[in-house]
């Protein structure tokens, strides 16, 4: 099973793991938002010691909204990918 469409937002946050396996995801709706803010919203997304966290986001088929989006708390990673 993949997700492909998401009607209200997207959280990805306390997480440990390096890979984000989104490929399939297209569109985030933002008929809800969160915290009536954002329809996609990551943050802190790596342990405290620095040795695992979120390294690469796979939203590789997500096409451009006009939809707020926010990714803050990144320290020392690439997300470019």
């Amino acid at each position: 099973m993949s997700i492909r469409e998401v009607t209200g937002y997207v959280l990805v946050a306390l997480n440990q793991f390096e890979y984000l396996p989104l490929e399939n995801l297209r569109i985030i709706r933002g008929t809800k938002l969160y915290e009536d803010r954002n329809a996609l919203e990551i943050f802190l997304n790596y342990k405290k010691d620095g040795n695992f966290g979120l390294r690469e986001l796979g939203l590789k088929n997500l096409t451009a909204q006009t939809l707020p989006v926010e990714v803050r708390e990144l320290v020392g990673k690439d997300y470019g990918k």
